[in-house]
This record gives structure tokens, sequence and C-alpha cells, in this order.
């Protein structure tokens, strides 16, 4: 089975962490090495209902910033699932050990790839979300939060887990592209835990010329003109103080309608 390049090997362990973890675990929690806990303990995770599903996750990130957009929606039909689908983001999983097994939803996932011609599609996560396709229990971002380029999100919706999908982090930002409000604590960290050095700085004017950006943005926001935020705002809607969704998924001629009413909005400005 060939691998990505920007993928390795250890990735695809998660498709068989039923077989792998003793027997005694009923649920597991998945967590990619590039994500944050924001808050003391993680226990209460274990405490959520997940029912007949085998997994709960939370949407990708496009799904909030960019949900109709065309490219989106022809990757996720390359993939298998229909626009009006979401597509979770597989770098935290909450997973329900004895439907996964009974489901076998890791071997499902490696005949995927073993069988997909497409690149856009040869990874851990779209092959979850192939064989997974409506059949998981979705949870607030708050799970796992992606919005890195609006920082001053993180007060207004508290996330317990950051997770930073890009290249660029917050300890190695090769391109200037992580706020400062998500570089000062994991640079704490790295400094209690004795790897200042592993922390790359870079000149004041660079920092200085994003940290500009980022106010920008913000004030752009305020005045109710970051159509993306709002879109996050809207989304966000969704789920309740636990982080549970209690809106139904749109269908796809509501997805419709509601981009109609996009557009008549912004004629309107």
């Amino acid at each position: 089975m060939p691998i990505p390049k920007d993928r390795v090997p250890a990735l695809f362990v998660r498709f068989f962490f039923d077989i792998l973890l003793p027997e005694q675990y009923t649920k597991i929690l998945y967590i990619d090495t590039d994500v944050r806990i924001c808050r003391d303990g993680l226990s209460h995770v274990f405490d959520i209902e997940v029912g007949s599903y085998p997994i709960a996750a939370a949407a990708d990130g496009t799904e909030l910033m960019r949900p109709h957009d065309k490219e989106w929606h022809k990757k996720k039909n390359r993939i298998g699932l229909n626009a009006d689908d979401l597509l979770f983001n597989a770098g935290i999983l909450l997973i329900n050990r004895k439907a996964y097994a009974e489901q076998q939803i890791g071997q499902k996932a490696l005949t995927y790839l073993a069988n997909c011609r497409h690149p856009d599609c040869m990874d851990d996560q779209c092959a979850l979300n192939a064989v997974l396709r409506n059949n998981w229990l979705e949870l607030s971002p708050i799970y796992n939060w992606t919005i890195i380029s609006r920082a001053w999100l993180l007060d207004e919706f508290d996330p317990l887990l950051i997770h930073y999908i890009s290249r660029s982090k917050p300890w190695r930002d090769y391109k200037n592209r992580v706020p400062a409000a998500y570089k000062s604590d994991m640079k704490r960290f790295f400094e209690v835990h004795h790897m200042g050095d592993a922390f790359t700085t870079y000149p004041w004017h660079r920092r200085f010329l994003l940290d500009l950006k980022s106010a920008f943005m913000h004030g752009v926001d305020r005045l109710g003109l970051d159509q993306r935020a709002r879109l996050i705002r809207r989304f966000m809607q969704n789920f309740d103080a636990a982080g549970m969704r209690v809106v139904p998924i749109k269908g796809a001629t509501m997805i419709r309608e509601e981009k109609a009413r996009m557009r008549m909005d912004q004629v309107g400005r």
C-alpha cells in the first residue's frame, strides 16, 4: 500500500487500536502529537455517551469556515462523501472499542486505501471518513479546535483541545503564520520541560507584522465583515454547553437555500 510523502506509517496504527491495546479499555482517546491540552484533565471526555457509533469526533475546520466551497465538495466526492456530508478531523478520536471492532473499521479503512487511486484521498483521515460516512457522533469543535488564524476566538469559545494542523506550529513557525496568542503558552511549556532550544524565535519585525495582521483581522470581525468568523459562530450555535450537537445537520436543500441567502446578503452590503 503506497503511503503519501507527508504521512508517516505510525499514523495508520490508529486503525487497529481495538486489536493492539489491552482488552479492559472500552473507550480509547486518540490525540495527535501536535495538539495542546488547554485544561487540566481529560477524564470527563470518557463520560461522553457514544452510543452505537464507532467513534466520536469533531468536524474538520473547513466545514466551519468554507462549507460551501466547490473544491471542498469535490474532495469530499472523491473520498466517497456527498457535499452535505460532514467530514471529521481524525487528529482527535474517541473510539468506542466494541462498535469499532464489530464493524471492522480498521480493516475497511485499510482496504479503502489499498483500492484508492486518487492522491488526494490516500491518507488515514480520508479512509476513516469514507468507511464511517454518517456513522460517527459529532462533537463540538472545542474538542478539536483548528481555527488558528483567528486567535481572538479562543476567549469566545474556550476550546479544550487546540490542534495545530498546518505545517506551521507554534514551536516551529517557518512562515510566521501562528499568532502570538498560541505561542506564549507553548513557549512556557517548552521551557518548563527543558526544551527551550527547540522553540524557534523569529526577529521582532516579523512577529510585529503578524501581530499587526491579526489585529487588523480582529478589527474587521468587530465590524461584522469577517465572513469566515460569522460562519464559525453560526456553526458553534449547533452545540450545547457540553459540546453535543443540538441542531440537526442541514440537508442539501437547506444548504442551497442558505447559500442563496448569503449571496443576497453580500449584494445588500
